[in-house]
């Protein structure tokens, strides 16, 4: 019988219309083609225990059900439509896949949350932008500090008087190359790590390629 297999728990730390932040911690389940509660997965008769990986700050179900090969499978929905000009050769950039260097732990915000409790957050954390959610945790779009910076605060307002609709997202399973490419084309700076079915599951920095690129060469930057 195979070990059981690892499966990343996505948290988003969402900060709702009253300014109150509530943890949402899932799983991907790709035995039932889509995301559910780690408290619904801890209580599947699959569930073989859960494990922390310190180093690189991420956390693990473990499932007896999914083996290995299932899960390092790609299916059809998840393929990415980025493609390179040329195609001799394959380099680092193209089979690291960007759910190894993104935020697995981000911060999101509801549409209706007013922009002075975003303000106070993204001071204190040192934002400088978060994906912005439904209540399914599906991305609608993205706020920045750009974007709280170009209001006027005549009156008060709320995420979705400011935010940018047209979001760009990738599968956890695009490669690092293609996220900078995507980030080079759009310019944008940061882009959402999505799900099969849409669920925020991480955000990727234009910071976050940087610091990869720079660990490749042998440069010692933290992660």
């Amino acid at each position: 019988m195979e070990d059981p297999t690892q499966v990343a728990v996505h948290v988003r730390r969402v900060l709702d219309g009253a300014g109150e932040m509530h943890s949402e911690n899932e799983v991907y389940c790709l035995v039932r083609g889509h995301s559910v509660t780690v408290a619904d997965c801890e209580g599947c008769g699959d569930y073989a225990g859960a494990e922390i990986d310190l180093a690189h700050h991420r956390n693990y179900v473990l499932c007896k059900r999914l083996t290995a090969d299932a899960a390092r499978a790609a299916p059809p929905a998840r393929r990415v439509l980025l493609r390179r000009r040329f195609v001799d050769g394959v380099t680092p950039g193209d089979h690291t896949p960007v759910w190894t260097i993104m935020t697995p732990d981000v911060w999101c915000a509801r549409e209706d949350l007013e922009l002075s409790t975003l303000r106070r957050v993204f001071a204190e954390h040192a934002f400088s932008g978060v994906p912005v959610v439904d209540d399914h945790g599906r991305c609608v779009g993205v706020v920045s500090a750009v974007d709280l910076a170009r209001d006027d605060g005549a009156a008060p307002k709320r995420v979705r008087d400011v935010m940018s609709r047209l979001t760009f997202v990738l599968p956890d399973n695009a490669s690092v190359s293609q996220a900078a490419a995507l980030m080079a084309l759009e310019h944008v700076h940061r882009i959402p790590i999505v799900t099969d079915d849409g669920h925020v599951a991480g955000i990727v920095s234009s910071i976050d390629v940087l610091g990869w690129l720079a660990r490749q060469d042998g440069y010692v930057v933290p992660r």
